[in-house]
């Protein structure tokens, strides 16, 4: 894949993450330290939503 005239490149992305089993209570402390994390829009389908992340300028407006 040719990026500029002069060299070659390529885009790569991935995450390293630990995965580990919680238990019931553990998340619903989790819920209670950091209901703002919890309370974002989320896709039924595939998860995460980018509306749930992104700031609606409109109501920051004066």
């Amino acid at each position: 894949n040719i990026t500029s005239k002069t060299v070659t490149g390529m885009v790569v992305s991935g995450f390293l993450v630990e995965v580990q089993k919680v238990t019931d209570q553990e998340l619903e402390n989790w819920k209670k330290l950091y209901p703002e994390a919890f309370n974002r829009k989320i896709g039924e389908a595939c998860g995460v939503c980018l509306d749930g992340w992104l700031i609606n300028n409109e109501e920051g407006k004066e």
